[in-house]
């Protein structure tokens, strides 16, 4: 098991105003995403890009951001169950994939997140075939003081992986986590 355990990042590498209003405001943005997971259930990483709707509602202090991408993945590697001629754990290939985000947020901090990944990869190198690969999770975070919090969070991660000339596999790896944060700069 790797010491690091997850990386994300995504960035804007365009955007523009679709509309705003007092209590809104909406953008349509092409951005790039890295995404590494690899833990003791589940490995996946890739690189895409996409297009997305951004979109904020506040209300007096509350503050309800939604984000939705459908994705081209450039390159994506999911766990194989079947060790490929190079001897490697892995298959990795292009494919596509969508993520939804909505997190409720009071006086600048997230209290309430949900998401949903799904990203599908045609397998160019490694075992042939194609994975589908879903994760869905719910996080929930209490201030207790100043800057710190206390959380929960619950991800699901589900992956049906299908070969050509091996049988096909379903994964369903739930995860629960109960942590301390720390936001910085505040």
């Amino acid at each position: 098991v790797s010491t690091l355990g997850r990386v994300q990042a995504r960035g804007a590498l365009w955007g523009t105003d679709l509309a705003e209003s007092e209590n809104s405001h909406h953008m349509i943005v092409a951005s790039q995403h890295f995404d590494y997971f690899n833990n003791r259930a589940f490995e996946f990483g890739g690189q895409s890009l996409g297009g997305g709707l951004l979109s904020k509602f506040t209300g007096a202090r509350t503050e309800l951001r939604t984000e939705v991408y459908l994705n081209a993945i450039l390159m994506g590697g999911d766990k194989s169950d079947y060790e490929s001629i190079s001897g490697r754990s892995y298959d990795y290939g292009p494919g596509y994939g969508f993520r939804f985000r909505a997190a409720l947020n009071r006086n600048g901090r997230d209290y309430f997140v949900l998401g949903h990944d799904q990203s599908y990869l045609e397998i160019l190198n490694g075992n042939p075939g194609n994975h589908l690969i879903t994760m869905s999770w719910a996080r929930l975070d209490v201030p207790i003081a100043g800057n710190i919090a206390a959380g929960a969070m619950y991800l699901l991660y589900l992956s049906e992986r299908k070969y050509d000339e091996y049988p096909d596999v379903s994964q369903r790896s739930p995860q629960f986590r109960l942590y301390f944060s720390w936001l910085l700069g505040k």
